[in-house]
């Protein structure tokens, strides 16, 4: 459960605070587009949608792997039924992101093992 914290303090923390690290990929959400026009750019209107488009694909697989683990930990815990049901949606969020791969390997991948 240490690791989740530190997981979850690292990732979303800085972004939350402000911090270094944080407000630089936060930064460029935030810089007008006359700002852009002077980034060698093809189309600076462009990136700034795909970058935005990145950075919610990138918040939604961090909330659904935090529900997955709340619910990992939940069925761990009171046994509520068979745990291949959680396995195959741990390993189905792996193959379509590396966000949830960091959690499953270090904490679920020896959980859910029959």
């Amino acid at each position: 459960m240490e690791y989740l914290d530190d997981w979850l303090y690292r990732e979303l923390s800085s972004l939350a605070h402000a911090q270094p690290l944080g407000f630089m990929e936060m930064s460029a959400y935030f810089v007008g587009k006359h700002d852009l026009r002077g980034l060698p750019v093809l189309d600076p209107e462009s990136e700034l949608t795909d970058q935005l488009k990145l950075f919610r694909s990138k918040q939604m697989w961090i909330a659904m792997t935090l529900l997955l683990s709340l619910a990992t930990e939940i069925e761990n815990h009171f046994r509520f039924s068979d745990q291949r049901d959680l396995k195959f949606i741990w390993t189905m969020f792996n193959d379509y992101s590396d966000i949830p791969k960091e959690i499953y390997n270090q904490r679920y991948s020896s959980l859910l093992t029959p």
